[in-house]
């Protein structure tokens, strides 16, 4: 799990990137970061956080200005830094499955689109999705891979070989991710927040209401059984598990 902590009762200023076992593990920094508004990281600091599918590695967005960002790697054992991209555009990275590269959604080519990078060598990201409007939040599973985007509205898609079939449409989706079986979880808020869950060949089904405030950061345990979110209430952000 990885989270941002910052001072109590401070909507600004600096705050640590932490990662932490679970349930039992002792979380440990990871890095650093600047935190501008209670949605998300900051602009000016480290977002978009990833952890490699081994625990070992984590991948982010360092931004040095608003929508502009180049995707690091960060070796949890050593601390060893790695830039990946070069070309200062805002970008949302995910591990590949089998932890040897990255999906990133970025507009390095202008529009939010989708690209893959392979780490074991050196070369440019390469173009995954042509057309598609703003491609947001990758989350990949082995053989598939789902993220939000919008055509005329908003609405998750989930990618499999050649076979591209739309999940939800609609709404405001907050935060989405695939288990290891490939099953697609997200969170809606138009406007109440909801939990969802979209097994292969199904329609989604609603799991519960969130009572919280800008629930966000979905993430599934490596056993697909339960997620993990970030979410607000009476003021304070916690993590929830469900």
């Amino acid at each position: 799990m990885r989270f941002a902590e910052r001072a109590p009762n401070t909507d600004r200023g600096p705050c640590r990137i932490y990662v932490k076992p679970v349930p039992d593990g002792q979380e440990r920094p990871a890095g650093s970061c600047d935190r501008h508004l209670p949605l998300r990281l900051a602009w000016l600091g480290d977002d978009a956080l990833a952890i490699s599918p081994d625990g070992e590695m984590l991948a982010f967005s360092r931004h040095t200005a608003r929508e502009t960002a180049d995707v690091h790697t960060q070796d949890l054992r050593t601390g060893r830094l790695r830039r990946v991209t070069f070309d200062r555009a805002y970008a949302e990275p995910e591990w590949t499955p089998d932890g040897r590269g990255l999906f990133i959604a970025s507009r390095r080519g202008g529009a939010m689109e989708l690209w893959a990078v392979d780490l074991t060598r050196q070369g440019e990201p390469q173009r995954l999705t042509v057309g598609l409007q703003e491609v947001m939040r990758p989350s990949a599973a082995p053989g598939l891979i789902a993220f939000t985007t919008v055509y005329s509205a908003e609405e998750i898609v989930r990618v499999s070989g050649d076979k591209e079939t739309r999940v939800a449409a609609g709404s405001d989706y907050r935060s989405i991710d695939v288990s290891p079986s490939g099953a697609v979880s997200f969170i809606s808020a138009d406007p109440v927040a909801r939990l969802w869950l979209q097994l292969p060949e199904q329609p989604p089904r609603r799991l519960r209401d969130l009572p919280l405030n800008a629930p966000r950061m979905l993430a599934f345990s490596p056993d697909g059984a339960r997620v993990s979110l970030i979410g607000e209430a009476e003021g304070d952000a916690d993590i929830y598990l469900v």
